[in-house]
């Protein structure tokens, strides 16, 4: 019985396969028009219609009820929307991707007659198949309604991504009639950021009194050990206890005062990326680089970030996040070819950050030291190292085929530390 219950079983997904493959996809376009609702109920009028004559007269009745089922069915969608005027408003300006965000709707209906099935379609939805972002089952007539959904951006960039229309198809869904959204106000999504702890040792830039070196020695910081008295030290440094006890001059040492400095270049190249979508290498480098931004500035870096000829320097406070965030919100998805007189290093020595891929590490997007140049090279797939097996190729992030299923999110994080923490030694 198991046998023949799953040969039945194949056989009757075979059957479905056979009923659902296209023999002439190069017809479609002559008969895709029949799969339009109205079509059948055009053909079952004509259908009574002669059969009313030749042969019942009864069957009149149904030839001139089918005709009024399809006005019905292809005016009243528009009827219903004559008096209608919606407005969308964001509750905020901006935005992180994946985090949800509220969106007030405003319904203005002027007309007498209420207005059923209505939905938000378009604008909500950057890559993949655009969802209904929104439905109501039931508009007053002569009343105004307000209504807050939330709504989870897929990705960066500014919303509604295209003008946002709502339709309605009410009462037969045999015609679908829209009318444009009025926007109050956009919204701009950044891309998404990994929380950092851990920053590398980099040049330093100038002496700031209130920014302390965590593996520098100086005289300014907090206390990091002590050691033999040198020709030339200060007596204020000098530790009396550990010298009473030892017998010996000992001194402290404390943490060095000074501004880390490093260049974070962002490789947009479209030759640098194949992978699209919210999961393509392309996004992942934006959201890698934002990331190294974000950590480097909380320490008190400073930052400079290379984005095709743009050379964004990130100033203090937020207004600084800010406006480096909105710039990298608002590249475009297709790419930007990455300059090469921009990648050089404004100063010697500078610890420069490149985030790209194997395929650009292959064509040299960066001309810094390999001293000073550290790589994090986004991939597609889990194959062979090859391309990036170089001493200076620091971290490898994975965000296609992982065969262990590891979020790359928390795979960069661990890369991180590891390489930070490596770098210290």
């Amino acid at each position: 019985m198991p046998f023949k219950r799953l040969d039945a079983l194949q056989l009757a997904s075979r059957l479905v396969g056979w009923l659902n493959h296209d023999f002439c996809p190069g017809a479609n376009r002559w008969v895709h028009w029949m799969k339009h609702p109205t079509v059948p109920l055009i053909v079952a009028a004509f259908a009574a219609l002669i059969c009313g004559v030749m042969v019942n007269p009864s069957a009149i009745l149904l030839a001139a009820s089918l005709p009024i089922v399809l006005l019905l069915g292809v005016v009243w969608p528009w009827v219903a929307l004559l008096g209608l005027r919606v407005e969308l408003e964001f509750e905020h300006r901006r935005a992180t991707e994946g985090e949800p965000t509220g969106v007030l709707l405003k319904i203005h209906n002027k007309c007498p007659w209420p207005v059923w099935g209505l939905t938000l379609d378009r604008g909500f939805r950057r890559f993949g198949r655009e969802r209904t972002a929104w439905a109501l089952a039931r508009v007053a007539g002569w009343s105004t309604t307000q209504l807050r959904f939330e709504f989870t951006p897929d990705a960066r960039g500014e919303f509604p991504c295209e003008p946002a229309r709502t339709r309605t198809a009410f009462p037969f869904g045999l015609w679908h009639s829209e009318r444009a959204v009025e926007i109050k106000s956009t919204l701009l999504v950044w891309p998404r950021v990994i929380p950092l702890e851990s920053i590398p040792d980099s040049a330093d830039l100038r002496e700031s009194p209130d920014r302390m070196a965590p593996r520098r020695v100086g005289d300014m910081g907090d206390l990091m050990g002590t050691r033999l008295f040198r020709q030339g030290d200060s007596l204020r440094r000098v530790h009396w206890s550990q010298t009473a006890r030892q017998g010996k001059m000992i001194v402290c040492e404390r943490q060095a005062a000074a501004q880390s400095a490093v260049q974070v270049v962002v490789d947009l190249d479209p030759n640098s990326h194949s992978v699209p979508g919210p999961d393509g290498t392309l996004e992942w480098t934006i959201r890698v680089a934002a990331s190294i931004c974000d950590c480097l500035r909380k320490n008190h870096a400073w930052v400079e970030c290379v984005v095709g000829s743009d050379r964004i320097i990130w100033p203090e406070g937020a207004v600084g996040r800010q406006r480096l965030l909105d710039h990298l919100a608002r590249l475009p998805f297709e790419g930007r070819a990455l300059s090469p007189s921009a990648t050089k290093p404004a100063r010697l020595g500078l610890l420069q950050f490149v985030c790209t891929t194997p395929r650009g590490m292959a064509t040299g997007v960066a001309r810094g030291p390999v001293q000073t140049t550290r790589f994090v090279a986004v991939d597609s797939t889990s194959e062979a190292e090859s391309d990036i097996a170089r001493p200076h190729a620091a971290i490898r992030l994975v965000v296609g085929d992982n065969p262990l299923g590891e979020n790359p999110a928390t795979r960069f994080r661990q890369e991180w530390e590891r390489s930070c923490h490596a770098s210290a030694r």
